[in-house]
Parts: structure tokens; C-alpha cells; sequence
């Protein structure tokens, strides 16, 4: 990696244009001049208007020592949500590190389903199953109101990642959310048997033949675990499929 030209002042300006000529020229398919804003950004703890009103402001050899190092794990290809550690999901900022797949904008269009699916019914009980994040889970329970959210994964830090998400989210809201440790494929409680008006997940779905194609900055930094769903990509579909009926309620979906 080439570092800024020490001579030259390390001004919000002349690091932002480093940045992004260097991140353009390691992929050009990098949001480039985006990605050097948001790092920016996230050094000084500012918004996004302040880099063009304090554009000539001198960074101090901690923010330029942060920002370069932060660009360079961008430059290698690691997602800039792993790097900021959040990612944006129906309008909320969630906590995100590489234990938990990133939120992705089309999983809004999940949550928007329920909704319409429960036409306006509350106190209902939803299952999240593969909560990752618990953006879905912490989402519904903040639309849905009363309603009473499980969300469960088998990875523990996911769901430290969901609970600390919960922390951040959970005042002015009726519904709960409840995160636990649980695999889908082994027995489940008696209380957990009949329990749910409705069961959502977004579960693993891509075959080992293409997560061998993904891209750099999902194969090599997003979890495994939360990627490939089996050889066919089929496998947490089938269970789902098995498993669903012994946890919902009769007139469940």
C-alpha cells in the first residue's frame, strides 16, 4: 500500500483524494469516493457536510495514523460495514462484526412481508430463525406492536452481536425480544412445541460450488456458517421445512 506523501499536508481534502484513487485503482468496482468519505467520516465522528466545510483542516497524527490503516483494510477488501462495524437496516443503524452476515437492503423486503402478512395484528409470537444480527427479529418488534420475538441462532457471539442491537433499540416499544442459543436440527423444548402465530428466517441458501465464486470481500470476511446452506445450498430450507409444523400454532405461517 502507498501512503500519502509526507511533505504535503494530510488535510480532509488531500486524504480524501488519496483514498480514493487508491481504492479505485485496487478494484474499480469499489464505491470508491463513497468509501473514503465513510472513513473519514468515522475517524473524525463527524457528518458528511463537515469534510467539505473544514475541507483544508489539518488531521492530527492519530486521525491520520487511524484513517490510513482503515483504508487499508478496505483497499485489501474487507467490507467497509466490518470496518465501521454497522450496517443501515430499515432506518436503524445495527451493530455488525464478522461473526454475523452483513444486513442486505433486499431482507427489508422480508420484514415488509410479515407485516403485510399480519395485517395489523399485535401480540402475536414470531420465531427468527438464524437471527445473525437480529435485525430482522429487533425489526419486527419495533413494527408489530406487543409482539413477543425469539431469535435464534447457534453461533454465541451472533447473538452477543443481537443482544447488544436489542440494548441499543429496545426503549419505546411494547413487543420483547428474546435471543437464544439454539440449532435447528437438534430437539427442541416442549415450550418452544406449538408456540409461534409465525416463523421467519432468511437462513443460508448458497451451494459450496458458489460460495467458490463469491467475491472477495464476502468469501474471505463473512462467516462461512452464514453463507453456504450445504452442498446444494438447500439444506436449511429442507429443515425449515420439517421442523416449521412443530412449532407453529395451528393457523401459524
Amino acid at each position: 500500500m502507498t501512503t500519502p506523501n509526507p511533505d504535503k499536508l494530510f488535510t480532509i481534502s488531500c486524504l480524501r483524494i488519496w483514498a480514493t484513487k487508491l481504492l479505485h485503482m485496487s478494484s474499480p468496482s469499489l464505491s470508491a469516493s463513497l468509501d473514503s468519505d465513510l472513513l473519514m467520516m468515522h475517524v473524525l465522528q463527524v457528518k458528511k457536510n463537515y469534510l467539505f466545510l473544514h475541507s483544508d483542516q489539518v488531521l492530527t497524527t492519530s486521525e491520520k495514523t487511524q484513517f490510513i490503516s482503515l483504508v487499508s483494510r478496505r483497499q485489501k477488501g474487507e467490507p467497509i460495514s466490518y470496518i465501521l462495524g454497522k450496517k443501515e437496516f430499515m432506518g436503524l443503524n445495527y451493530q455488525v462484526d464478522s461473526s454475523v452476515l452483513i444486513p442486505r437492503p433486499d431482507t427489508e423486503i422480508l420484514v415488509e412481508q410479515v407485516c403485510k402478512e399480519l395485517n395489523s395484528r399485535t401480540q402475536v409470537q414470531i420465531l427468527d430463525i438464524g437471527t445473525g444480527s437480529g435485525c430482522i427479529a429487533i425489526s419486527l418488534a419495533k413494527k408489530i406492536e406487543g409482539s413477543l420475538v425469539s431469535g435464534w441462532d447457534i453461533c454465541p457471539k451472533a447473538l452477543a452481536v443481537a443482544q447488544r442491537n436489542w440494548q441499543t433499540y429496545n426503549e419505546n416499544t411494547s413487543s420483547s425480544v428474546l435471543f437464544t442459543q439454539q440449532d435447528m436440527t437438534e430437539k427442541f423444548s416442549e415450550k418452544n412445541l406449538s408456540s409461534y402465530d409465525l416463523i421467519v428466517s432468511n437462513p443460508p441458501y448458497i451451494s459450496l460450488k458458489e460460495y467458490q465464486d463469491l467475491c472477495t470481500s464476502v468469501k474471505d470476511y463473512e462467516p462461512f456458517k452464514a453463507l453456504v446452506g450445504g452442498e446444494d445450498g438447500l439444506f436449511f430450507y429442507q429443515q425449515l421445512a420439517k421442523k416449521a409444523p412443530l412449532l407453529l400454532k395451528k393457523d401459524g405461517m
